[in-house]
């Protein structure tokens, strides 16, 4: 299948792989890290301040294909620690 490989200007410049890849209609995004638009890392040592920022750039990556964060699309994420385990939704 044809697929379309997508570099959005709205998150951090990726260095040996993309952030999202369109196949049809299915849209793959790659694990995010923390990192700001201009490449700089936020929040370090702070765990909510990095997962907010690794959710903005997943909402950022939505939106550039038009994928509204919705009723009817509401992923769930889990954040996996070797003590703990957080649902994380948006």
């Amino acid at each position: 299948m044809a697929h379309e490989i997508l570099k959005p200007k709205s998150v951090h410049t990726a260095e040996g792989y993309s952030h999202a890849a369109k196949a049809g209609k299915t849209l793959y995004i790659a694990g995010q890290v923390a990192k700001d638009r201009d490449g700089k890392l936020v929040g370090q040592g702070d765990f909510g301040a990095q997962a907010r920022q690794v959710f903005t750039n997943l909402k950022n990556i939505l939106r550039v294909e038009n994928c509204p964060i919705s009723p009817s699309f509401s992923p769930v994420f889990l954040c996996v620690f070797p003590s703990r385990i957080w649902p994380v939704s948006f």
